[in-house]
């Protein structure tokens, strides 16, 4: 499984009103980062049985799954400064287990980095490597969140969307 190609169906460049159509369906506080990329680039489609990914100039940055469309993990650790966008810090054993594939526990959380709102795209970061491990879809705001950490509450708080070596992650290899 971990050494299956994946290749996309088909792909194609998208016309100026399909990006904007694009950035107008990025929902969170990351968009700004996103958008200057999709305007100042060619962007082009690589579309896979169930998730699709948006290349700007030759760069994959963008993967939409089922309604949700989040910034590549490969994207992410390529940038300097990823706190531009809403992150959570996550210790080791959370960052493990993202990169599992589970979802992200109250537990694991040692900091959230910025204010988000329910169903926002997150990304976790792990507080002794400072990279991402996951990018997240919340479940709760994150007010919700540092209530239910303070008073040492559990539960599920977002929901694991794209980790290393997941089907994109793979598919990123072969763009």
């Amino acid at each position: 499984m971990g050494g299956e190609i994946i290749k996309p169906k088909r792909r194609h460049f998208l016309s100026k009103k399909e990006v904007k159509i694009l950035e107008s369906s990025i929902k969170g506080s990351w968009i700004s980062e996103i958008v200057g990329t999709l305007r100042s680039k060619s962007v082009e489609s690589a579309v896979f049985d169930n998730f699709e990914i948006y290349i700007a100039n030759g760069v994959p940055i963008l993967a939409k799954a089922k309604k949700d469309i989040f910034p590549l993990l490969s994207f992410l650790l390529s940038l300097r400064n990823v706190e531009t966008f809403p992150t959570i810090i996550v210790d080791r054993g959370a960052s493990l287990a993202l990169a599992r594939g589970a979802d992200l526990m109250a537990p694991g959380i040692r900091k959230i980095s910025h204010k988000f709102e329910l169903g926002e795209i997150i990304v976790a970061i792990d507080e002794e490597i400072k990279k991402p491990v996951a990018v997240l879809r919340s479940l709760s705001s994150s007010n919700k969140i540092e209530e239910l950490i303070e008073s040492k509450g559990k539960g599920k708080v977002a929901k694991n969307l794209h980790r290393p070596n997941d089907r994109i992650w793979r598919a990123v290899k072969y763009l």
